[in-house]
């Protein structure tokens, strides 16, 4: 497993939580003995929860307000240390953004650095259909990961190179905060891409009047600081700015 260097990032726009990360209001929250007896020692020696249950619990302990948000750090990367082989990726997206979410906070336990370092290298493994993990996630999955990533201070290039490669594909299904939130993360980590990056000039172009003006601003930025030219995007911006 390679090890990257971590420090902490300051951020001022968390993206969106998806659906996935929302407890259904028709179902209790998990709160200590129904979490402990959720998550039973399996006879491999790892926790075994059903899908549900893992979002569930994610959700429960990254919002519990009444530990630390360091403390929450290590319960999220003890869930995955205990039964991380049964994350799909879509939790493992999950698990990285709540992790990043608390790290704005306070400094992170290295355990959770760990844990993040350990999902990357899970992300990029092949599966039993060929392909990456995460070449089944979203757009805006794969904006999340970048996201908590970057925010983690973890450029993981490997990752990095996947996520550019797989965004791509997800073109019709871009969002103006996937953009943004996308194009921050792989500047903040110094990631280049030259295609990755046009693409996005091109998403941005077409929908520059539904941004919102943070993510005019993280999206400017990236590109500033990649020194990435991309003068219809730049002219469109300067049009939405003026109001031309």
């Amino acid at each position: 497993m390679t090890h990257f260097r971590s420090q902490q990032l300051n951020q001022s726009e968390a993206a969106s939580s998806s659906a996935a990360d929302r407890l259904p209001p028709s179902q209790p929250a998990l709160t200590g003995t129904a979490l402990t007896q959720t998550f039973q020692p399996s006879p491999n020696g790892y926790v075994s929860g059903r899908p549900s249950e893992r979002t569930r619990a994610i959700h429960e302990i990254a919002s519990n307000e009444t530990i630390s948000p360091a403390d929450r750090m290590s319960r999220l990367a003890f869930l995955w240390a205990q039964d991380g082989t049964n994350f799909s990726p879509t939790e493992m997206v999950s698990l990285v953004d709540r992790t990043a979410r608390l790290f704005k906070y306070t400094s992170a336990p290295q355990k959770a650095l760990t844990c993040a370092e350990s999902i990357g290298d899970r992300l990029i493994e092949p599966t039993t259909s060929g392909g990456a993990a995460v070449s089944s996630l979203s757009a805006r999955e794969l904006s999340r990961t970048a996201w908590g990533f970057a925010t983690l201070s973890f450029p993981h290039p490997p990752l990095f190179r996947e996520i550019a490669r797989h965004f791509a594909n997800e073109a019709h299904f871009r969002t103006p905060q996937d953009l943004a939130n996308t194009s921050w993360a792989f500047a903040k980590t110094g990631h280049r891409d030259t295609s990755l990056f046009n693409e996005i000039a091109r998403d941005a172009v077409n929908q520059i009047t539904q941004f919102k003006p943070q993510e005019i601003s993280n999206l400017v930025w990236s590109f500033a600081t990649l020194q990435h030219n991309h003068p219809k995007l730049f002219a469109v911006v300067a049009a939405r700015c003026t109001g031309d």
